[in-house]
């Protein structure tokens, strides 16, 4: 995500402005930051899990990984929107 946003930066001011908003909502948000930053610890290396299911080289442990990532992911998702209705 890193090289993409590197090698292809915005040039909008409203999409610009907009993840200037997040980041400093993310800023102000200090407690839901360090709980999701455990949370993403915990979180298997999903692009290589599909990479080798792809290839046809994956086995079970793959697919295990590549659910719980999803399962992790999903939390995340709904601990952030707890988090941006107040409810957190």
């Amino acid at each position: 995500l890193l090289a993409q946003r590197i090698a292809a930066p915005l040039a909008e001011s409203a999409v610009i402005n907009r993840r200037l908003d997040l980041v400093s909502w993310f800023a102000a948000a200090g407690d839901l930051c360090d709980q999701l930053r455990v949370s993403m610890k915990s979180i298997p290396d999903i692009d290589r899990a599909l990479s080798r299911l792809s290839l046809g080289h994956g086995g079970p442990r793959d697919l295990d990984a590549l659910a719980r990532g999803m399962l992790a992911g999903a939390e995340l998702v709904a601990d952030a929107g707890q988090a941006q209705s107040g409810q957190a």
